[in-house]
């Protein structure tokens, strides 16, 4: 492993461990407590990254056991599907593992049963004495109104200041298919949370319930990064680092251009726009990348989106820094 390969590893594993803090594992490291955070997309960048470290692997797997009643499992179907081999292969003695260990009716898909290992669990995972904290608005939407495509809308939804949406632009921050969610906000304006307006041959649903939903959900964090989007991101960009010397400096950068092209598209859909690397040179990328890396495990990044705590019309120029963001 390279010196930058280890630079990186590092980071995410703080990454790792700070979202995993958030959702009730003993952690020292932890700086997204304003943060929302995603337990699916963290599960499966955890499997990802287990060989690393094999204590994040128990510890992660000893709180994941003890939120099984909040995992969406179809959702996290969806996710594995948008992953690699590799990705998925990791994950199937990850998912073994926790089914082997599981008492509830709860299983994670793509289980290698012979890949199972034993796990001690250390109970020192606490969820529910953290379940009111800003980066628990997801987990506490789930346990008030089940665990569906209906509580992550209205996560969606209660945490932006957006008024209007569309299925696709729920859609993208939900992580589910543009049909699942055309599905749940008619059925928002059948009981009234939102208002349906035709705009051209599309549906605009005007959210009308915030006020007494406010008052439900309590504290909310100041960001709600779409980790369904940057931490596959972020995996793919270290195989990239770690197979450099097998694939050759020219594959190596036109696979990171296609990676970084496309993060950078998903997240200009997300309304986040900021300077990408030259991909014509490695250096320039792996400068940009442990930049980027570190201001996400840091809790502090231009790619988490717009602050709660601050206007829409005191946003910088993409790519500019501004006050309690570090753009890459």
């Amino acid at each position: 492993m390279t010196a930058v390969s280890s630079q990186i590893d590092d980071e995410l594993l703080s990454l790792a461990w700070s979202l995993w803090a958030e959702l009730g594992v003993s952690s020292v490291v932890r700086a997204h407590g304003n943060c929302c955070a995603d337990p699916e997309a963290l599960l499966i960048f955890t499997a990802a990254l287990a060989d690393a470290d094999p204590r994040l692997r128990d510890e992660s797997l000893d709180c994941a056991l003890a939120l099984s009643p909040y995992l969406w499992t179809s959702r996290l179907k969806t996710l594995l599907s948008r992953t690699d081999d590799e990705v998925r292969h990791t994950f199937g003695e990850y998912a073994a593992t926790f089914n082997q260990s599981s008492t509830s009716h709860v299983t994670l898909p793509l289980a290698d049963e012979t890949r199972a290992l034993s796990l001690i669990r250390s109970g020192k995972s606490r969820p529910q004495a953290q379940a009111h904290a800003p980066s628990q608005l997801l987990m506490r939407c789930r346990a008030i109104f089940g665990v569906g495509a209906r509580a992550d809308a209205l996560c969606t939804m209660i945490f932006s200041r957006q008024q209007g949406w569309l299925a696709t632009d729920l859609a993208t921050h939900v992580g589910l298919p543009k049909r699942a969610m055309a599905a749940v906000l008619h059925d928002f304006a059948v009981g009234g949370l939102v208002i349906a307006t035709s705009v051209g041959n599309r549906l605009r649903y005007d959210f009308v319930g915030r006020d007494g939903l406010d008052l439900v959900l309590g504290a909310k964090p100041n960001w709600k990064p779409v980790w369904a989007v940057i931490l596959p991101f972020l995996l793919r960009m270290r195989a990239i680092v770690v197979a450099r010397d097998a694939r050759g400096p020219t594959s190596s950068l036109v696979d990171a251009h296609k990676v970084i092209r496309s993060f950078l598209a998903a997240s200009s859909t997300l309304g986040i726009h900021a300077d990408a690397p030259d991909t014509r040179s490695w250096e320039d990328v792996i400068q940009w990348l442990v930049r980027t890396v570190s201001a996400i495990a840091n809790g502090e990044s231009v790619w988490f989106g717009e602050s709660r705590g601050l206007a829409r019309d005191s946003m910088t120029k993409p790519g500019t820094a501004r006050t309690g963001l570090v753009a890459p």
